[in-house]
């Protein structure tokens, strides 16, 4: 995933050039500090306590290096690398000819193809999840159909194993490798396509020597996404993997239910944040984690690698990858490459789909157990829902944590975009903005073991308020992203206009800039709400008893009751969210109507 940022040299300058800009610096520096100050007291200074904890307690350094070196944990972390590298080689190959289908297609199309494929992320990781245990099950509609027409005589075991894990992962994370090869896809030109097949390449040359290597950054920035986020997931292991080859998630789930254990789970959770921060430093251009902001510099980049490009189109066309295996198979690949890009796409689509159809079958399932397809159809479940008090009220508790969460994320974030869009902390704003999105890449379920020590040392932990500040946290970052991008896309003319006739710095930014970012606002309101409704990695760790949200009280009845109520929930939640993106979409496009009219 790309980060935008645009920094603070040309920002700088602008400021400058606008009236009252030297003073109004300060006063944009200040809109840093709530961010920056709650990130420092709920994200840096947990990991820094962990870290603590893990080198200098229960006997120090020696402990450390002997938990870090246990053999059980060396083959835990080395499975749970395999498996993240096999997701995310799975959903490099299904998410590329989607990214270039939908960058080839017109405006619609694309969305439309982004919008099938992306749609789980916007929605119940665990209620996908538990979708897969049916998909995936020995009487399941795979093993089902496969016995039907033959193929096999016995079902196949797919579930509680590394097959589930896979899928059921790779279903998850797709979105986050599609979304950079778009971007990345989209700013290709084209006409360097067209000089190769000039030159006498085919489509598939073309694409093998031209194509792939100038979508080399989204490739990296998708699967680093992809590897960091599978090497700390939390829901699927646990749902879909068995007891017998745990994963990461799993092995500290297992240890924090034992007691004595928080020196082991607090020195393995330091080793997973090592390789994050690795990973990070390694690929911190193509995450956007770099502290070159240069707007100016980044335009000179574009046109020098875009000249390169040309210039050395010989080479791509001489040292390609196909070339290295003849021209034979470019020409057997030629005819079908349409027809391999459309069913990889399709399939990723079925991929991303399948659990919805699932749920919303067994949502009206008249069974008092999990049968697929179910005996008849009902409305029972979804009645038993709104009869519960005990649902009722975990679904309020999300609903209100998440809302508070998602407007206190958005706003202090929006100050921070805003002072980092304009530069005003000139050099050292690009920090500010690598530091404020930091937790959206750290492994979630390393960041919440951290504000499980911190959270109980000072005696919150278990609480609405631990629930809350957990939430902002994971709000806080996608603000800063979606309003940074808000921010830059602004034509300064207006707010140099408002400020030239008189206009105060207070009343320029609400009667001109809020206007203009108030799109970007509902979306990132929105974005935080999904993410904190959703979450449940913060909510099991955090949370508790007396503050059980909906995605808790959901997964520990999986674990519990078999039954299709979690189902019925689930398409609750689906049809929610839906008619509130249809909603949202629709007073954004009327705003920008009436904006487009003035």
């Amino acid at each position: 995933m790309r980060l935008p940022f645009h920094g603070s040299a040309r920002a700088a300058s602008r400021r400058r050039a606008t009236p009252g800009g030297a003073k109004r610096a300060p006063v944009l520096v200040a809109l840093l500090i709530p961010a920056v100050v709650f990130a420092v007291i709920v994200f840096l200074l947990p990991l820094v306590n962990m870290v603590y904890g893990a080198l200098f307690a229960d006997g120090g350094t020696n402990t450390f290096f002997a938990d870090a070196t246990d053999p059980v944990f060396v083959r835990v972390l080395l499975r749970t690398a395999t498996i993240s590298a096999i997701v995310t080689v799975v959903c490099l190959v299904l998410g590329y000819p989607v990214a270039y289908i939908a960058s080839r297609q017109g405006s619609v199309v694309g969305i439309i193809l982004l919008g099938l494929v992306c749609l789980p992320f916007f929605t119940s990781a665990l209620v996908r999840t538990y979708a897969w245990t049916i998909i995936l099950a020995d009487r399941g509609p795979i093993n089902s159909f496969l016995v039907g027409i033959g193929v096999i005589d016995d079902p196949i075991r797919l579930v509680y194993n590394d097959i589930g894990v896979v899928i059921g992962m790779s279903q998850v994370l797709l979105p986050m490798m599609v979304f950079p090869l778009y971007n990345t896809m989209r700013g290709i030109d084209r006409s360097l396509l067209q000089a190769s097949r000039s030159l006498g390449s085919n489509a598939v040359q073309s694409w093998a020597r031209v194509y792939l290597p100038l979508s080399r950054p989204g490739i990296l920035a998708g699967s680093t996404l992809v590897f960091i986020s599978a090497m700390g997931y939390y829901i699927t292991p646990m749902l879909l993997q068995g007891p017998s080859s745990p994963m990461f998630a799993q092995r500290m789930d297992t240890l924090l239910g034992q007691p004595g254990q928080r020196g082991t789970v607090a020195t393995e959770s330091v080793v997973m944040l090592l390789i994050t921060l690795v990973l990070m430093v390694l690929f911190r251009k193509q995450l956007g984690l770099t502290l070159d902001a240069s707007a100016g510099a980044r335009r000179k980049l574009k046109q020098k690698a875009v000249t390169t490009r040309r210039g050395d189109m010989g080479r791509y066309l001489s040292d390609g990858l196909l070339s290295r295996c003849g021209t034979a198979v470019s020409r057997v690949l030629e005819p079908v490459r349409l027809w391999i890009a459309w069913v990889l796409t399709l399939t990723a689509i079925l991929l991303a789909l399948a659990p919805f159809i699932i749920i919303s079958i067994l949502a009206f399932s008249q069974d008092a157990y999990l049968r697929f397809p179910p005996s008849g159809y009902s409305t029972q479940w979804i009645e038993s829902y709104f009869s519960s008090p005990q649902w009722l009220a975990a679904t309020e508790l999300s609903v209100r944590v998440s809302i508070l969460a998602a407007l206190i994320g958005t706003a202090i974030g929006s100050l921070a975009a805003f002072a980092i869009a304009r530069g005003a902390a000139g050099r050292w704003s690009p920090m500010a903005y690598v530091f404020l999105i930091a937790p959206l890449v750290v492994p979630q379920i390393v960041v919440a073991v951290a504000l499980l020590f911190s959270f109980v040392e000072v005696d919150v932990q278990g609480t609405e308020t631990a629930v809350f500040l957990a939430y902002v946290l994971l709000c806080l970052p996608y603000a800063v992203i979606v309003m940074n991008t808000a921010f830059q896309g602004l034509d300064r003319v207006y707010e140099n206009a408002a400020a030239s006739l008189g206009s105060s710095p207070s009343r320029v930014a609400y009667t001109v800039v809020l206007p203009l970012v108030a799109p970007a606002l509902i979306a990132s309101v929105m974005f935080g709400f999904v993410m904190g409704f959703s979450d449940l990695v913060f909510a099991q760790f955090v949370g508790g008893p007396g503050a059980e949200t909906l995605e808790r009280l959901m997964f520990r009845t999986i674990r519990e009751v078999v039954s299709p109520q979690v189902a019925a929930v689930g398409f609750l939640f689906f049809v929610a969210i839906l008619i509130a993106g249809i909603v949202a979409v629709i007073v954004m496009r009327r705003r920008q109507n009436v904006a487009a009219s003035l």
